[in-house]
């Protein structure tokens, strides 16, 4: 839990306004109960794929990784469990990557994306969307951009999995 604060802290000195939001067509309220997830399935849109083919810098399966490691990390994945979570990326932004010698301050990385929870039958328990961004003060390292955006990603999905029965728009302002 100190990790996870700790986390918390971290990107909040660092990210700019990053929101989580329920879609407003949901009808169910949803509460965690402590359920387990026991699958996660990420996917890019097709606009998505299209708008990244040519750039190639933003890695699925190392933001699948991150966002699987926060699940962890609060113990709300358990392989055995019938649960799962579907993210898909909806948008990504990612501004330009500095050049050595130079700042990335203001990059304006962002990540959008629907994540769904669903009962093991397979039917739909939640949704919600997650807008996050994120540029890291003065770093010349656009790996060190990309692994705070999926960080920042992760850690609102984790919120919003926690926290989802507050008003319509719970923002998670890191």
């Amino acid at each position: 839990m100190k990790a996870f604060l700790a986390l918390l802290l971290a990107l909040g000195l660092a990210a700019c306004a990053s929101t989580a939001s329920r879609e407003q067509n949901t009808s169910t309220q949803w509460q965690y109960q402590g359920q387990k997830f026991g699958a996660l399935r990420v996917s890019m849109s097709p606009s998505v794929q299209v708008k990244l083919a040519e750039e190639g810098t933003f890695d699925l399966r190392r933001f699948e990784q991150t966002v699987l490691g926060a699940l962890k990390e609060q113990q709300l994945f358990d392989r055995g469990s019938g649960y799962s979570v579907t993210v898909e990326v909806t948008d990504v932004r990612l501004g330009p990557q500095p050049k050595w010698g130079r700042s990335a301050k203001g990059a304006g990385n962002v990540v959008t994306g629907k994540v769904t929870l669903k009962q093991p039958s397979g039917r739909p328990l939640y949704a919600f969307d997650v807008y996050a961004s994120y540029a890291l003060g003065d770093t010349n390292a656009p790996a060190e951009l990309l692994s705070g955006l999926y960080e920042e990603f992760a850690v609102l999905t984790v919120i919003q999995i926690l926290r989802g029965s507050e008003p319509r728009s719970a923002y998670a302002s890191l």
